[in-house]
């Protein structure tokens, strides 16, 4: 986790006549800030990042994230990057629209955060147990 913003900068800079769409977590932000510093020092302007915050790290248990207090657009604007305001649950489609599209068209790194629903979907689990993979990696170490 924290590397989408870092892979997208890679690809922006190595394909500049494309347009290049990192689309990330809350969490996935939250463990990736140190990546900001170089995309705001960069500045692609071909670069666009999507967050898509359900307030939570659903890949790792459905954990609440701190993201919840963050102001995306003073956040960003830290990093000396252009935030549009949120697009909420309630936004027409109309409003939804126009923010995409400024987004899109934007001639600059521009980041749009998207507030969805914070129930995620059922991840479902290894069908392992921690004992079963605990005696494999065993069984293999003792094989060497």
């Amino acid at each position: 986790m924290g590397l989408p913003v870092s892979v997208g900068l890679g690809l922006a800079l190595a394909r500049p006549e494309r347009r290049v769409l990192v689309i990330l977590g809350d969490g996935n932000l939250l463990m990736g800030l140190s990546s900001l510093t170089t995309a705001s020092s960069v500045r692609p302007e071909n670069l666009r990042i999507l967050i898509l915050d359900n307030n939570s790290y659903a890949t790792t248990g459905r954990q609440r994230t701190t993201s919840g207090v963050l102001i995306y657009p003073a956040l960003f604007d830290g990093f000396g990057m252009k935030c549009l305001e949120p697009i909420e649950q309630d936004d027409s489609l109309a409003v939804v629209r126009e923010r995409i599209h400024n987004w899109l068209e934007s001639t600059e790194l521009t980041v749009l955060p998207v507030l969805v629903d914070a129930k995620p979907p059922v991840l479902h689990n290894i069908p392992s147990h921690p004992e079963e993979i605990t005696r494999a990696v065993w069984s293999s170490l003792s094989e060497k």
